[in-house]
Formats: C-alpha cells, sequence, structure tokens
C-alpha cells in the first residue's frame, strides 16, 4: 500500500494550473461522478477545509519530489505534503510564507532527512509518524 497526497492554500483554478506546469501535462481534467471529484490520470483533486487537496490513488506520482521543487510549486502558499508505504520510506515536506519548515525524509526505515525551521504542530520522528499525520491530515 502506497499514500501520497498534499494539499495547498490558494484556489483551485491556480492549484490545477501549477500541477500541470509541474508535471509537465497536457491533458484535461475530467469529472469523476463517483468520487465527485475532479481528476486527472490517477490523481484526484477536490477543495476541502480552505485548501485544495491533491490524493494520488496509485502513490507514486509525488514521490520523490525535491524540496526545492516543492518550494517553487508553493511560491508563497502554504503546502503539505507526505507519502508513505508498506517498505519503510517516508516523506513529509510543509512549505510556509515561502520557506520549506519542515523536510522529513525515511527509506527503508532509515533517516535520509529531518529539518525543521521552526516548532512543527505535529511531531515526526519515524515513518509511523508520517503515516499517521497523513491519515488524519490529508485526506
Amino acid at each position: 500500500m502506497r499514500e501520497c497526497n498534499f494539499k495547498i492554500k490558494t484556489t483551485l483554478d491556480d492549484a490545477k494550473i501549477r500541477y500541470l506546469n509541474l508535471m509537465s501535462l497536457e491533458e484535461e481534467y475530467k469529472w469523476d461522478e463517483v468520487q465527485k471529484s475532479l481528476h486527472i490520470g490517477e490523481v484526484y483533486v477536490s477543495e476541502k477545509e480552505g485548501y485544495i487537496l491533491f490524493e494520488d490513488m496509485k502513490g507514486e506520482a509525488f514521490f520523490g519530489l525535491e524540496t526545492s521543487t516543492w518550494l517553487a510549486f508553493a511560491g508563497e502558499d502554504e503546502l503539505i505534503y507526505a507519502y508513505y508505504d508498506e517498505d519503510g520510506n517516508a516523506e513529509i515536506v510543509c512549505v510556509k510564507d515561502g520557506f520549506c519548515i519542515r523536510d522529513f525524509r525515511i527509506y527503508d526505515f532509515e533517516i535520509d532527512t529531518d529539518e525543521s525551521q521552526t516548532d512543527f504542530e505535529y511531531p515526526i520522528t519515524d515513518w509511523s509518524d508520517v503515516a499517521s499525520f497523513l491519515d488524519e491530515k490529508l485526506h
């Protein structure tokens, strides 16, 4: 199982354009009547609690994107991205006001990156913390 989602605080139209540019896509968004959501391929896009939520149903579209890529995508907007899989890989990147305030990456259950620029509201110290965070905050 893989989970891979992110949310950004911007408008739906702006987020859709940014995502197309980020992924270099020329496809059109389509409406999924069952999910009641827009989607492009396996990535579904919806408005939730003042954010635009991107949910990757395959769980691999955003995995491994560099922190600099997330910073460029977010600009001055708030963004939270998280990924985890059953192989012990997990990532979380949080951007606020143009700065990465939390960058945590673990691969094969070994910490690769653990950087925090401020007190992050949710303690992240291992793979299971990322999984819990994603399940609680990015659905």
